[in-house]
């Protein structure tokens, strides 16, 4: 399988189906269970990889971007933003104020926000890589401290205390295209970053703030390990799963808004052994990433949302 098809990186769809997958399963008791945590909390981190891997340009035309991030994350958030307030009667300005996760949706809101930062960081370095890395030192430090000391009220509505865990994520990703690094060429480094991640991970955490960095490079770690995983095995894949997998990373838009509202309707007793729970999760995720798909692809057809779902 060739790495674009129709100028599309065919790898990074199948990334993006991954972590859509893994969402899902996360959201289906994913997080219920020690070993499938471990899991699905490669969802997020891997998305803002992959997020930053696109977001960097040779030469970027700001407006642009703008526009089209603004009318294909900030739009589709807003709107299902004020759909959530109708259907469950809540005050729009409380859904934002007391609640950091924004009925699951904080996602859509801290990768518009990453997206605002890392233009503004690049527009200011104007291609000076060390002071582009000094600003991403400094933006995390900034980040982390508003996370820790504003009120947690502003804290809710900026979502700060994710933009510190993903934002290095997003830049690893940049980085990594920005570098033309096209694999893990040294043994030595992958053996680094496995350790990194599996010290993030599994070594018991208490609290604080080398406990937050901790994790912090785990995310970064085990979502670039995954990604190079599913780059180096793209044209190993059989090709149907290979092309569902793409599917999924597509129209993720769509099955991220769309499966908050069907989970609670599916999700049912979960199994007791690992195994077991991770095909069950597996199973409910392909089953409500497609059912989602096919909402979508409804609403689109029949209502003016095809501005903003696929």
């Amino acid at each position: 399988m060739s790495e674009k098809v129709n100028n599309r990186m065919t790898f990074i769809d199948i990334a993006k189906g991954v972590a859509m997958l893994l969402v899902v399963m996360h959201h289906c008791g994913g997080s219920l269970d020690r070993e499938m945590e471990v899991i699905t909390k490669l969802d997020v981190p891997l998305f803002f990889l992959c997020s930053g891997y696109l977001a960097y340009k040779p030469v970027y035309a700001y407006k642009q971007e703008f526009i089209k991030k603004t009318k294909g994350i900030l739009l589709p958030f807003v709107l299902v933003m004020c759909f959530i307030s109708l259907l469950r009667s809540e005050n729009i300005v409380g859904l934002f104020c007391n609640d950091i996760t924004k009925s699951g949706y904080w996602f859509l809101e801290a990768l518009y926000i990453v997206f605002l930062i890392w233009w503004g960081q690049v527009f200011i370095s104007s291609g000076n890589r060390l002071l582009q890395f000094i600003s991403c030192i400094i933006i995390e430090a900034g980040l982390l401290g508003a996370s820790k000391f504003l009120p947690e009220s502003i804290d809710n509505i900026f979502c700060f205390s994710s933009l510190a865990r993903y934002y290095p994520c997003f830049v690893a990703g940049a980085m990594l295209r920005e570098y033309n690094i096209g694999s893990i060429r040294n043994k030595w480094i992958g053996i680094g970053l496995i350790v990194v991640a599996g010290l993030g991970f599994c070594y018991p955490a208490t609290s604080g703030d080398i406990d937050f960095m901790k994790s912090v490079a785990a995310y970064v770690a085990s979502a670039i390990l995954l990604f190079y995983f599913i780059k180096a095995i793209e044209n190993e894949l059989p090709r149907i799963f290979a092309s569902q997998l793409s599917i999924i990373g597509r129209y993720s838009l769509n099955i991220y808004i769309i499966h908050f509202f069907l989970v609670p309707h599916i999700v049912v007793g979960l199994p007791d052994t690992f195994i077991f729970h991770l095909v069950y999760s597996l199973a409910l995720a392909i089953v409500i990433s497609y059912v989602s798909i096919a909402i979508g692809r409804l609403l689109t057809a029949m209502t003016p949302l095809d501005k903003v779902l696929r």
